[in-house]
């Protein structure tokens, strides 16, 4: 507070109104906290929290949706990929299980982007795939999502990812009140039921009615 009374009374007319704008966002900061809320606006921040998530003893498994973010998993030598397979490492090697459902536009694009599932599945990921067609406009609001569950299956956080329309990262939102939770669990829930699994190293014919 010394510090904040210092420059709002200083001479200098540029910082004395920093000081004011910071305070602020800081109150909301808090606000959204309280209401067990965060929004995150860069990936290196997003991996301070998936480390936090991905070592959480309570969480048992993983469920995640990936979509229109193939560029990023093709940069296998990204610091933020090798980071996540990291993750995925930490999180096998203490027994959590972890699957991931990749949305395609259709069975062609799937076959483009094998590579991506086999990759996945060097790291102890069950890979499955569903085409975008299928999945209801409403449920394409968790398309690029995280749910975090304990031993009873039971969903704890969830974490949502926003990308721009050049499939470039924007920001990401971590939920851990449970009725929002619920929310993004649901839609994963409906996503999941209609994805067929990646087995090997055949696509598994997709369902595209």
């Amino acid at each position: 507070m010394a510090k904040y009374l210092e420059l709002h009374d200083g001479s200098c007319p540029l910082f004395k109104h920093a000081p004011e704008l910071v305070y602020k966002k800081a109150l909301s900061d808090l606000d959204a906290l309280a209401s067990q809320q965060m929004t995150i606006s860069s990936q290196e921040e997003v991996n301070y929290w998936l480390d936090v998530l991905f070592k959480l003893p309570m969480i048992k498994a993983i469920k995640a949706t990936s979509y229109g973010e193939f560029k990023e998993w093709m940069a296998l030598d990204s610091w933020w990929l090798q980071d996540y397979f990291r993750l995925h490492r930490v999180a096998h090697k203490r027994g959590a299980t972890i699957e991931r459902t990749f949305i395609v536009r259709n069975e062609h694009q799937a076959k483009t982007v094998e590579t991506v599932f086999k990759n996945n599945r060097k790291y102890n990921v069950l890979v499955k795939v569903a085409i975008e067609g299928r999945i209801r406009a409403a449920d394409m609001d968790a398309k690029n999502c995280l749910v975090f569950c304990d031993k009873r299956n039971e969903p704890v956080y969830a974490l949502v990812a926003h990308h721009t329309h050049k499939e470039e990262f924007q920001s990401a939102v971590i939920f851990g009140a449970p009725s929002e939770v619920a929310k993004v669990a649901t839609m994963y829930a409906h996503i999941d039921n209609i994805a067929e699994p990646y087995e090997a190293d055949e696509l598994v014919p997709l369902k595209t009615a």
